[in-house]
């Protein structure tokens, strides 16, 4: 009998953090499902660690290194279940996570998407709830307009992220081109065609900062989703194109501060600051010491517990 969830979890040189991680997978409430561990070639004994793990409902693939868009559709590949979780090997899931998806699952079977609300760890300080661009009081919801609900922060990271496994069926699984905006093509993708339904009770913890993700130092050097091709496709689709063009936003701003003059031009050419908030417009026109500066001061007021926000 095919499990209803298949728990992927793309695993390269996560040692630290990927026990906790799969462990939050083990504590669940919910145990209908399975869980697909991918080692993406690490080199740190994460491998050692996954193997140590051993339970039918856990299938281990070990591949050389491809990157996390490989690893995740590898894992994908492999699922048996209905629904696909994903779940980035440092994050963490509270025991109710899965229960909160299979809940949205059976209340709203006209979707095919999922996501649930989120809490953001930043070392040692205290949970901070991100800001996005929802105002509701219900504890689960149909989502209106998924890229006007994450104009601000992103409404799901991928460990907050379920889907039935008919959508990479349908739209194709993450672009392995990419190294960053992987996620945000996949969303575009999936929400063009799809409906998503969501939690507003958090039960994903997501470290904010933890060894091997992609540092925001060396941006300019990734291979960074190519969005302009949907703004060309849905030339009216309003939502999208704020969406898009509030990443275009971000990714100005570090290539500002990396110094990557050359990359800066090329994307602030194609931004519309018409899709930016005043105080949005002001950051993109501050100067780069005055901008790395305030980008200092926010972490430092983030490792505390506090966030600032642009929104």
């Amino acid at each position: 009998m095919k499990p209803k969830f298949s728990v992927v979890v793309p695993v390269y040189n996560k040692a630290n953090f990927v026990k906790q991680t799969i462990q939050s997978v083990l504590d669940q409430d919910f145990t209908d499902y399975e869980l697909v561990l991918v080692n993406d070639g690490s080199t740190d004994g994460s491998l050692q660690i996954l193997k140590a793990f051993d339970a039918p409902n856990i299938t281990l693939l070990d591949q050389e290194n491809q990157g996390l868009c490989a690893a995740r559709n590898a894992g994908i590949q492999a699922a048996k279940g209905e629904i696909i979780a994903l779940l980035d090997a440092d994050d963490l899931w509270e025991p109710e996570h899965l229960q909160n998806l299979f809940e949205l699952s059976q209340n709203f079977p006209e979707a095919s998407l999922y996501g649930t609300a989120y809490v953001e760890l930043f070392q040692d300080a205290k949970p901070v709830p991100p800001k996005i661009n929802l105002r509701t009081s219900e504890q689960q919801l149909l989502i209106e307009d998924f890229f006007e609900a994450s104009l601000f922060q992103p409404l799901v990271p991928p460990s907050s992220f379920a889907f039935k496994k008919e959508v990479v069926e349908s739209i194709g699984g993450f672009d392995t081109t990419v190294t960053y905006f992987e996620d945000v093509d996949f969303y575009i993708r999936a929400n063009l065609k799809f409906r998503m339904a969501y939690a507003t009770r958090a039960t994903m913890h997501y470290r904010f900062e933890s060894e091997n993700q992609v540092t925001h130092s060396n941006l300019h050097e990734q291979r960074i989703a190519d969005l302009s091709k949907y703004l060309e496709e849905h030339p009216d689709h309003k939502s999208l194109r704020n969406y898009i063009h509030r990443h275009w936003y971000f990714l100005c701003n570090h290539f500002k501060t990396e110094g990557a003059q050359k990359q800066y031009k090329l994307l602030r050419s194609k931004l519309d600051t018409r899709s930016l908030n005043p105080r949005q417009r002001l950051l993109l026109a501050l100067p780069t010491p005055a901008l790395r500066a305030l980008r200092r001061f926010k972490s430092g007021l983030l490792k505390k517990g506090f966030r600032v926000t642009s929104f």
